[in-house]
Order: structure tokens, then sequence, then C-alpha cells
């Protein structure tokens, strides 16, 4: 680290629970990818000029990383298969 130059890096607490830790980590994380979305949207302004199959692409890739983060935090595998009927 240069000289005089603080670490960006926050102190962590000795005993921060994963609780805390995830809303201490997902916070800031969420408020960059909220101001990055944002910013997309800018583009629709009138100083650009796109096409529907351009906005269409946009979409479908804001979307399918939506649906992939999703899957990570409700997808949990357990070690046994489950088994139950449909009603």
């Amino acid at each position: 680290m240069a000289k005089g130059r603080k670490s960006s890096r926050q102190t962590i607490p000795k005993e921060e629970s994963k609780a805390d830790r995830f809303v201490r980590v997902v916070t800031p994380r969420m408020a960059k990818a909220m101001k990055a979305i944002r910013t997309i949207g800018f583009c629709a302004g009138a100083t650009y000029e796109y096409t529907p199959k351009q906005v269409e692409q946009i979409i479908i890739a804001l979307t399918a990383a939506v649906v992939r983060v999703d899957k990570q935090f409700t997808d949990k595998k357990s070690d046994e298969p489950e088994f139950g009927f449909d009603d």
C-alpha cells in the first residue's frame, strides 16, 4: 500500500455473525448493482437511437442475470433426494 493511503477495506468485527456479514457485504453490492441498472436506463433517452431488438436483448440479459442469482439463493441442494406425490 502506498504511503499515506488508507485501505478501503472495512474492519471486520471479530465475532460477526454470518447474518451480519451477509448484510454488510450485500448492501453495498446491491447499491452498486442498482446504480448500474439505473445508468443503463439513462440510455433510453432521446440522446440515443436504438432498435426494439436491442432493447429486447438488454432486457433478456438482465432478466437472465436475475434468474441466475435467484437460483443461487433458492436451489439449495440436499444430500438426500426428496420424494413427494403431486396433488
